[in-house]
């Protein structure tokens, strides 16, 4: 069973979207808030479509979180 939840940017959120901009700078920028959201609720898999984000190793080693296609489910 999986589990899913709604959560807002807390203030760390920028902080950690800098951080990512910086590793990867061709994600949009409410992707990079969306990864960045997740990351800092140490969600450990985040589902897009984006081809610059789909398994990104150097997000992905950073940030401990696996980045997947919707696909791969």
């Amino acid at each position: 069973k999986r589990k899913m939840s709604f959560v807002a940017p807390e203030k760390t959120t920028f902080q950690t979207a800098e951080k990512v901009n910086e590793l990867e700078n061709r994600i949009g920028a409410t992707d990079v808030l969306n990864l960045s959201i997740a990351i800092d609720e140490g969600i450990n898999i985040f589902v897009t479509l984006d081809a610059d984000m789909l398994h990104n190793k150097q997000l992905e080693k950073e940030f401990g979180i696996e980045i997947k296609s919707p696909y791969e489910f």
